[in-house]
């Protein structure tokens, strides 16, 4: 990992190194983002993360539907 003059990562690197542990799914539509920070990357993956739980919400929903019709 790069430090600065002062031995302190950088913080892109740190950005980095958490979105690497991302899911496969989710890290491009991270990445994408192009977070400054960690603080918004963190925001970034829990709204994917929210939107992904209600799409999967919508799918349970119509496959019940149709098991009903």
């Amino acid at each position: 990992m790069k430090v600065d003059q002062n031995n302190v990562t950088l913080v892109e690197q740190v950005v980095l190194k958490f979105m690497q542990k991302l899911k496969p799914q989710v890290i491009s539509l991270v990445y994408v983002r192009n977070s400054q920070t960690l603080d918004e990357a963190v925001t970034i993956i829990r709204n994917v993360e929210e939107g992904l739980v209600i799409t999967n919400e919508s799918k349970q929903v119509y496959a019940l539907k149709d098991q009903i019709a």
